[in-house]
């Protein structure tokens, strides 16, 4: 479950959007098939004695925690464009996608 939780902290960092964007194609609603170029990047397997690692699952864990409660309690509403919630996902969750952006950009570079 720990390697779940780095994993998706990992491919929501902002860094991985603005590494893959120049690489994705385009179509009418602009950039398409993040799921073939993300897998060109060089993703570490994740190590459970690494503290980058587990700092990444714990932002992971909460980043679930609070869109989960968000949703419960009715958060959605009456969106319906993918695009609205994302943003709104986004916002919520800034202040944890900057912490993951910074522990992730080093592991990349």
């Amino acid at each position: 479950m720990k390697e779940a939780f780095y994993l998706g902290s990992f491919l929501n960092a902002p860094v991985i959007d603005r590494l893959i964007k120049p690489m994705q194609t385009r179509g009418q609603w602009g950039p398409r098939d993040i799921c073939k170029k993300v897998l060109e990047l060089s993703i570490p397997q994740f190590e459970p004695f690494n503290n980058i690692h587990l700092r990444l699952v714990e932002l992971g864990k909460l980043c679930t925690q609070k869109v989960g409660q968000w949703v419960q309690s009715g958060g959605v509403g009456k969106i319906k464009s993918i695009g609205v919630l994302r943003s709104k996902v986004r916002e919520m969750l800034k202040k944890e996608l900057t912490e993951i952006d910074n522990r992730v950009q080093p592991i990349l570079h």
